[in-house]
């Protein structure tokens, strides 16, 4: 962002009024609307990952859908995607030969390890992507009788989600949530966040945002707990907490001494959903993009002509 390129000293990759110019040249479009071209139409179709992901349906000759990312489960956000017939299939991969835990197991497991951490006089730190994740978890939160706060990006998200309900699944639980939380905005309003029973706060892998002020002050109390909703990266902070127990501050580790637990919230489609999805929508050929693991979807796809492309590697369909 411009922000970040002007305090890293960073090349500005565009201008405000780039910006200004991209914006008066967007033409929204929302799911079930079809975008007419001059040699196929495009249909869109919600992809389940978070609200406003969408997929694409390309009708031509053949059709044939590019799904970006996609969760094909209902969460507490957003529903799941649902298959499209088609000739050829884009698909993501992510966790080719990986499954998700039950989530519902999941969510109750989280809300128990909250309910203990503040039982014994300790407090929450939530870090959660601003996009999807800070909202699911406030919405799973939402009936808990705690002193709940929300920091960072994530609440400009949250009031952006509520501009545009028809996007999520329970548009009314959002807002109930939003009641329930506190959210932060100034530095004087954070300091006095630190004592709150549960905080979430970007960022998702603890490399910026306020959730680094936040670990300063409950890193040395073992009563409280980090839970980690989200993917961790390798060479984050938030992948270094998990295998090291510590985090870089102001570039200096810091050790953590509280207690570190990490639940899967995950926004993609585990292993076997993805060959129901293909399954669903009984393509000819498959293209799996976006995985490190990719191999692993070939013997449960018999049947199907299977693309693994390479970076930089054409390939020819009909469309």
């Amino acid at each position: 962002s411009l922000k970040i390129a002007k305090a890293e000293n960073y090349p500005l990759p565009y201008t405000t009024g780039d910006i200004e110019r991209t914006i008066k040249a967007v033409v929204p479009f929302t799911f079930g609307d079809t975008i007419a071209l001059d040699e196929f139409d495009v249909k869109l179709h919600s992809a389940g990952h978070v609200p406003g992901a969408t997929m694409f349906e390309i009708v031509g000759d053949t059709n044939t859908l590019y799904t970006g990312d996609i969760h094909t489960i209902d969460t507490r956000l957003v529903e799941g995607a649902k298959p499209v017939r088609c000739e050829n299939l884009f698909i993501e991969g992510t966790y080719g030969g990986r499954l998700h835990p039950d989530r519902k197991e999941t969510e109750k497991e989280f809300i128990a390890k909250i309910d203990e951490v503040i039982d014994r006089g300790g407090t929450v730190l939530i870090p959660s992507f601003a996009i999807g994740r800070t909202q699911e978890i406030m919405t799973l939160l939402r009936d808990l009788n705690y002193d709940m706060v929300v920091d960072g990006m994530g609440r400009s998200v949250t009031k952006l989600y509520m501009d545009y309900p028809e996007y999520l699944s329970d548009p009314k639980a959002l807002k109930q949530a939003r009641r329930k939380f506190t959210e932060i905005r100034t530095r004087s309003m954070r300091k006095e966040a630190s004592r709150a029973d549960v905080i979430v706060t970007t960022g998702g892998m603890l490399d910026g945002g306020p959730v680094l002020s936040y670990i300063q002050t409950i890193k040395d109390d073992p009563r409280n707990a980090i839970l980690l909703v989200g993917y961790q990266a390798e060479d984050t902070n938030g992948r270094m907490l998990l295998e090291q127990g510590m985090v870089m501050i102001d570039n200096d580790p810091v050790k953590i001494n509280c207690e570190v637990l990490k639940y899967d919230f995950s926004a993609h489609a585990d292993h076997k959903q993805l060959v129901d999805f293909i399954h669903g929508c009984k393509p000819e050929n498959v293209i799996i993009m976006h995985s490190e693991t990719r191999e692993e979807f070939l013997k449960d796809l018999d049947g199907y002509n299977v693309i693994l492309p390479g970076l930089g590697e054409n390939f020819t369909l009909e469309i």
